[in-house]
């Protein structure tokens, strides 16, 4: 079960094509992976619609895939303009956005906690909108891009 909730890092990419087949829709991404959804995932139909939004909008969609190329968990990516990151504690930084309620954090131990904050840093300093993704209800920031 532990290697399960490993694989629930969810990554902002931009679908660039989606395949529908019988049994699976194939969605690959600008960023150069692909993903298969089965028809027979419980939320298929979501998921096909955040895929197909992110591939009319060139927004980028929140994207788990297995090693094998599976989709296991898709959600909608917000946009916001930083403004604050801070120490918080030895496991995590606090972050505000602009236009967003509420108190988001990066964790220390995030396995992309090095780019992420340079990302935000990046972002405060020059005023740019970036695309984040967070896990509720810990408000715990998934991934963060810049905006283009």
């Amino acid at each position: 079960m532990m290697s399960e909730a490993l694989v629930l890092i969810l990554t902002l990419l931009t679908a660039k094509q989606i395949d529908l087949q019988p049994t699976e829709a194939v969605v690959v991404f600008v960023e150069g992976q692909a993903g298969r959804i089965s028809t027979a995932h419980k939320d298929y139909d979501y998921f096909l619609r955040l895929a197909y939004r992110s591939l009319e909008r060139q927004h980028p969609v929140a994207v788990s895939l297995t090693a094998q190329g599976q989709i296991t968990e898709m959600a909608r990516a917000d946009s916001d303009f930083p403004t604050l990151l801070v120490e918080t504690d030895s496991e995590r930084m606090k972050v505000i956005f602009q236009g967003h309620n509420g108190t988001y954090y990066l964790r220390k131990d995030h396995p992309h906690f090095k780019r992420l904050s340079e990302i935000l840093r990046q972002s405060i300093q020059e005023k740019c909108r970036v695309w984040f993704v967070a896990q509720l209800p810990t408000l715990s920031l998934m991934d963060v891009i810049k905006a283009k």
